[in-house]
């Protein structure tokens, strides 16, 4: 049923000229054919859609809108193909036999169907991004200003202190760790101007460093009584741009930003108004009343 579904509502959906409703009622060209019966009573294509459109099914045209932007503006290298199939593999590795029942009971009607709608939708997805920003690519430098860095965080001063004299020293990141019994993470992390998950005291550290360096002094944070040490480990746009489109994967905002602009280029006709007033309530953003 889901899979059905799925198909009906990418019959409705034409990316054409102008982001709009056509003010009509869509007709399956075959809505009179018969899915099931139930005893004596038949239930056709035509009734299945006219109930599922009073379901929300808002989600679903997204996910048809995007996939028909993938296919129009992505072709995958066979690099990105083998990322998608490793992925794919992983997954199918870690689930074992019940994989399939797994994406069954989130929707899918099989893995061939999960691994098109979220393996690789993902890797164009990710490509569309890359892409995107590519294009804009001052905006971004300048919206987001990405940066790596190694952030030490201790609760006490002159643990964070003693810390940061090794590295200036020249002790290696692993000596410290072993020396100081440091138990933290040393692993690089994304860090932008719009970061939730850092110190507000390590973003206004960060905010002028231009070259990867070690910051000269402990920063404190008075607000969770915690002192870091932050080593900077690239400024390089090119370098960290696959970390950023990553982050930039999760933020639906953003997402939504870029689905917009690309809609805005090849246009959306959405040819059936109970369903336009739907995606509509939902995603206002991305349609216009004509």
């Amino acid at each position: 049923m889901k899979k059905l579904i799925k198909i009906l509502a990418s019959a409705l959906i034409l990316i054409s000229v102008a982001a709009c409703s056509k003010d009509t009622t869509a007709d399956l060209s075959d809505g009179d054919s018969v899915l099931f019966t139930v005893g004596d009573n038949q239930v056709t294509k035509s009734e299945i859609y006219n109930t599922m459109k009073k379901q929300n099914i808002s989600a679903l045209v997204y996910e048809n809108i995007n996939n028909e932007i993938y296919d129009a503006k992505v072709t995958l290298t066979d690099d990105q193909i083998q990322a998608a199939e490793d992925q794919f593999a992983d997954e199918k590795l870690m689930y074992g036999d019940s994989f399939e029942q797994t994406v069954q009971y989130y929707g899918y009607s099989d893995i061939d169907d999960y691994y098109d709608r979220v393996i690789l939708a993902n890797e164009k997805q990710k490509v569309l991004v890359s892409d995107y920003i590519d294009s804009n690519l001052e905006t971004y430098q300048e919206k987001y200003d990405p940066k790596t860095a190694i952030i030490l965080s201790y609760t006490e001063k002159e643990n964070a202190q003693a810390a940061l004299d090794m590295l200036k020293d020249g002790t290696s990141l692993s000596d410290m760790q072993s020396e100081t019994n440091y138990l933290g993470s040393l692993e690089p992390t994304l860090i932008t101007k719009v970061s939730t998950d850092v110190s507000t005291s390590v973003l206004t550290a960060i905010e002028n460093i231009k070259q990867p360096e070690i910051f000269a002094n402990v920063i404190e944070d008075s607000t969770n009584n915690t002192f870091y040490v932050l080593k900077v480990v690239s400024t390089d746009f090119e370098d960290v741009k696959d970390l950023l489109v990553t982050n930039l994967q999760s933020n639906s905002d953003e997402l939504s930003n870029i689905i917009e602009s690309y809609i805005d280029e090849m246009g959306l006709d959405i040819y059936d108004q109970d369903l336009y007033d739907s995606f509509a309530t939902s995603y206002s953003n991305l349609v216009e009343s004509n």
